[in-house]
């Protein structure tokens, strides 16, 4: 067991502050950049390359990564969502998701994720077939009519 001098804890303390504040600035000064030059309230088309990434949205699901948020909306796109943007009256720079039918508009990533997994789960495993089911099988037939036709 290793005690460390107090000396030892204010530095690091100081170091620690200096480090945060380092890097405080320079996330502010990545966010000035990232404010869209477009006057606030207009929803503006976000594009974006789109790719198939299924795997992107279980992800996303587990862990909100902002890497992992791009894939979900290059996936997105792959399905035929459009993706809006817009800056709020904060600065904060927003995006809506409107479903390929356009019966759908939401706001949060995470939750399209989760209708999307959701829709998955209803679905049957690929590679599967669901047998038909012709009319004529549930019916019963009386086999004396049935002579008549022949």
């Amino acid at each position: 067991f290793f005690l460390t001098p107090v000396s030892g804890i204010r530095s690091e303390e100081s170091y620690i502050k200096r480090v945060t504040e380092f890097s405080s600035e320079i996330s502010t000064a990545a966010h000035g950049n990232m404010i869209l030059p477009k006057k606030n309230g207009n929803w503006q088309p976000f594009d974006c390359v789109a790719i198939s990434a299924p795997q992107a949205v279980s992800s996303y699901i587990r862990t909100k990564s902002h890497r992992v948020a791009i894939h979900v909306k290059k996936h997105l796109k792959h399905l035929g969502w459009t993706i809006e943007q817009m800056v709020d009256e904060a600065g904060r720079l927003r995006f809506r998701y409107l479903s390929p039918d356009g019966r759908l508009t939401e706001q949060s990533l995470r939750q399209v994720c989760f209708i999307l997994k959701q829709r998955d789960e209803s679905l049957p495993p690929p590679g599967t077939v669901t047998p038909l089911s012709l009319p004529c099988e549930n019916r019963t037939y009386n086999t004396q009519e049935m002579k008549s036709i022949v």
